[in-house]
């Protein structure tokens, strides 16, 4: 590359020459003037052409170097993205290893899954069974809990039929030892001195043969003097300590419990009278 003296020196030449040559008219030296301006021009032309030629080394090195360091960048990515690459096969591989191991856990989980649902159906089966079990045992306990409150009331039944006969014989001690041995002798001894046999009938008569049915049937007599014996009762009550018509009242209620004789037993009417007489005088009348 020229320097700028050396330029500077050529065009100052050539600027006398072209006023030497305005001296000189000749065609020589227009032809020489000519061609010295040629020359000139082609150097300063080539001079222009090489500074640029300069110029354009030095950007197309720096624009080489930029993009050397740019395709390093990129290799370096590259490299990245390979070793990223190869981590996502790797992962792939294992997500396909996981897969096929899934695939064999979910057909292991499906074959459990049927056994559960047999022995499901099976546990159901065995569910209502039960159930079926567990009704028949609660209609057998309905029946066992009926028949035991069945036989607790017959139990409290057959309690009060006792308390209703030891009643009913401290009741019918009283009665042997003051009605028959007191009323029916000292009364009807008096109104009927002539009957002996109902005073020997009357001496050994208790309320336990009534009661145990072991007495014969009244006679005709033996009826109408008891009705006068319930008539005086019903006058007069009794207030000889006994209180008889609380006595009669309880051999009443006592009574009935176990007054299960018909009408066409023989001792009907010998039962059907004393209930009679313990109504009359448990009323009061």
């Amino acid at each position: 590359m020229l320097s700028y003296t050396v330029v500077y020196d050529r065009a100052c030449s050539r600027k006398h020459t072209t006023e030497a040559s305005d001296k000189s008219t000749t065609p020589k030296n227009r032809l020489h003037r000519k061609i010295e301006d040629d020359r000139s021009d082609a150097v300063e032309r080539i001079e222009q052409l090489q500074r640029k030629h300069q110029l354009d080394v030095k950007e197309t090195r720096r624009r080489t170097e930029q993009l050397e360091d740019e395709n390093q960048i990129l290799n370096n990515q590259l490299n990245e993205l390979c070793r990223e690459n190869q981590q996502l096969k790797f992962h792939i591989e294992q997500l396909e290893n996981d897969k096929h191991t899934l695939e064999k856990e979910i057909e292991a989980l499906k074959i459990e899954l049927n056994i559960l649902k047999k022995n499901g159906n099976i546990i159901k089966e065995e569910l209502g069974e039960t159930k079926k079990e567990l009704k028949e045992t609660q209609h057998d306990l309905d029946l066992v809990k009926r028949q035991t409150e069945k036989e607790r009331e017959q139990k409290n039944i057959e309690e009060k039929l006792n308390m209703y006969k030891l009643l009913l014989g401290e009741v019918a001690f009283k009665l042997d030892q003051v009605v028959i041995n007191h009323v029916f002798q000292d009364r009807y001894k008096v109104s009927h001195p002539e009957s002996k046999k109902w005073k020997i009938r009357a001496r050994s008569l208790t309320f336990a043969q009534v009661l145990n049915k072991c007495i014969e049937p009244m006679e005709a007599e033996e009826n109408k003097r008891l009705n006068d014996f319930i008539v005086y009762l019903q006058k007069h009550g009794w207030y000889d300590g006994f209180h008889m018509a609380d006595v009669l009242n309880e051999l009443k209620n006592a009574r009935f419990q176990l007054a299960h004789l018909s009408a066409q037993s023989k001792y009907y009417q010998d039962r059907q009278s004393l209930i009679q007489a313990a109504g009359c005088a448990g009323t009061g009348q």
